[in-house]
């Protein structure tokens, strides 16, 4: 049997949505959470027979939505609810499944260190338009994860990772009953922080994760001209959803196409 499995693999690109293109997104899809899915599969047998323990590594953006990281929030909530399932059907089987949520600890882990290239990469695909109304802002976005995120000394991870984090992984591997969850974080700071947030409306707390964000960056340039046209060279499907023609082999969806500054008030 195998005593322990742990989804640890991860890339997080940082980008607004609209910036990171499609290989971007469709990467973190798949290392993040289809990595952790095939993984998971192929070794259930061996975990069922070992009663043994699966460790998937989330991250406190499978708490709370953090701007700029919407591909990556969307692999950890992906990870948090996969968990949850898995850890009731496989109760019986005495396999224990295990939630670990770090904190910010990019630069203990590199990363970040390919932020540069991921942000080369957008604002090469990005349109003429969108540079333009974008330009500042996502020069000082660029900057501030760089600054904050990355670090360029090649050190080896087990002589640079705090011992909190590896505390926390040696008690959700070698503890006999182990938690479900184990949150860890860098600083008491960021402890008090979390512990404030989780005994907050969630609402309320999503607000003051995003706060920050929306004070730390210039506005966007909201030149309505450029707004035009970004959207004349483009055009937009409408897809709609007809209930009365659904067949018992599938739906039938029609698509009409429209020219979108025909519907957009500018």
């Amino acid at each position: 049997g195998l005593y322990a499995l742990i989804n640890n693999a991860g890339i997080c690109i940082c980008g607004e949505f609209e910036w990171q293109t499609w290989s971007q997104l469709e990467n973190q899809v798949n290392v993040n959470l289809l990595g952790a899915l095939r993984v998971t599969k192929h070794c259930l047998p061996l975990l069922k027979a070992g009663q043994g323990r699966i460790l998937n590594v989330s991250s406190v953006a499978g708490l709370y939505g953090y701007p700029g990281l919407s591909a990556y929030c969307a692999t950890k909530h992906a990870i948090e609810g996969m968990s949850t399932v898995i850890r009731e059907e496989l109760a019986k089987f005495n396999v224990n499944v295990i939630t670990i949520q770090p904190g910010d600890f990019s630069k203990a882990t590199h990363l970040l260190d390919n932020h540069h290239r991921n942000m080369n990469e957008m604002w090469g695909e990005m349109s003429d338009a969108s540079r333009e109304e974008y330009k500042e802002y996502f020069i000082t976005y660029h900057n501030g994860v760089a600054k904050s995120g990355m670090t360029r000394k090649k050190m080896k991870p087990m002589s640079y990772l705090p011992d909190s984090l590896m505390r926390g992984f040696e008690n959700a591997l070698l503890t006999k009953v182990p938690d479900d969850n184990y949150l860890l974080l860098p600083t008491l700071y960021s402890q008090i922080k979390m512990i404030t947030l989780s005994l907050l409306p969630l609402r309320l707390s999503q607000y003051l994760v995003s706060r920050r964000y929306r004070h730390s960056l210039p506005p966007v340039n909201n030149n309505p001209y450029l707004l035009r046209e970004s959207v004349r060279s483009s055009s937009c499907s409408v897809i709609s959803y007809d209930t009365a023609s659904t067949k018992s082999y599938g739906s039938t969806i029609s698509v009409s196409s429209l020219h979108t500054s025909s519907s957009i008030r500018l």
